[in-house]
């Protein structure tokens, strides 16, 4: 009989504690959601364990990598489909200076730079051109073509400069501009002028590079060393004004033909408008003469020409080089 009443007791206190745990937490939200879960059981399902994840293999490593590769190609994709497509003619052209072809020049058959400018805008006009790199684009012809021309603009950098940039103000605008320099005959330093210009129909913005390496021949001597530095500094230019993310182009007269070409496009990242390898073994385009249209792989080039006809043949000693390029890359972060 002691011992029933002991057990009765002991179950009573059992029901009054866990009354007394209901009335204490049935005012809370915890409380309420778990009113048939004895305090023990709560504290289980509040707490559970931690799991121990297994690392991932490797073969889903990899998985995780390519996912992530797909993704990156993908959004590329969608970039360059958005990007507003640039599409232009650019060309290089000799000009023969006016020192040239004056009395007692050494191409005195030739009129004078005077008369040589007006053929030069005519023969732009005819090829489309809209931006151009001119060289031994002297003083009296600059005048020239400023005087003849309204929509064109010409940038040299420096009075005593003899290669420009020149461009159709209705299709580009001016960004910035400015020179380098390169050795010439014997050494002697010359302007290397430079442009950025803005397309006014989809905002990109591409630089311009104008150059002309010194020649060899007997009365001159062997610059063949010059070339080399010249070219140096050319790729190096092309290159520090690519890091913004804008492509770049590279126009002029080399006086070289395989040498340059295999000089600018080894490093796989600058290649030639008429074609030829770019990085790795080098091969040059066929029948390349020693005037070249250069630019970074960002741009694409098409309709590649070598014209010389009757009106260019009485204007210069020199191919006009002429060549459709087209950028379709992502716009570059505004700076």
């Amino acid at each position: 009989m002691a011992a029933a009443a002991l057990a009765l007791t002991a179950v009573l206190g059992s029901l009054a504690a866990s009354h007394d745990w209901v009335e204490r937490t049935a005012g809370s939200d915890a409380g309420l959601a778990a009113l048939d879960a004895p305090p023990v059981v709560q504290e289980v399902l509040a707490a559970p364990p931690a799991l121990q994840l297994a690392p991932p293999t490797a073969a889903e490593r990899r998985r995780a990598r390519l996912a992530e590769l797909a993704e990156k190609r993908a959004e590329q994709r969608r970039k360059k489909a958005a990007a507003p497509t640039t599409s232009f003619r650019v060309a290089t052209i000799n000009t023969l200076g006016d020192s040239h072809t004056r009395s007692g020049g050494n191409k005195a058959r030739f009129a004078s730079g005077v008369d040589r400018t007006r053929n030069l805008i005519g023969i732009l006009t005819s090829q489309g051109v809209d931006v151009v790199g001119l060289q031994e684009f002297e003083t009296t012809q600059r005048a020239t073509f400023d005087r003849l021309t309204s929509v064109w603009r010409v940038f040299t950098g420096t009075e005593r400069g003899r290669d420009s940039i020149a461009y159709r103000s209705d299709v580009w605008e001016l960004v910035t501009g400015g020179t380098g320099t390169i050795p010439y005959f014997h050494g002697n330093p010359v302007p290397m002028p430079w442009v950025t210009l803005r397309h006014r129909a989809t905002g990109r913005e591409v630089s311009f590079i104008s150059i002309h390496n010194p020649t060899s021949n007997p009365q001159r001597g062997n610059n063949a060393a010059e070339r080399a530095e010249a070219t140096r500094r050319e790729i190096a230019m092309v290159r520090t004004l690519a890091q913004g993310g804008d492509p770049v182009l590279l126009l002029g007269d080399f006086n070289e033909r395989a040498e340059a070409f295999c000089a600018v496009t080894a490093g796989g990242d600058i290649g030639a408008a008429n074609g030829g390898s770019v990085g790795g073994r080098c091969a040059p385009p066929p029948d390349a003469g020693i005037d070249w249209i250069f630019g970074t792989t960002d741009v694409e080039f098409s309709d590649y020409v070598r014209h010389q006809d009757a009106v260019v043949a009485r204007t210069t000693d020199h191919p006009v080089i002429v060549a459709s390029a087209t950028i379709t890359e992502p716009l570059a972060p505004a700076r």
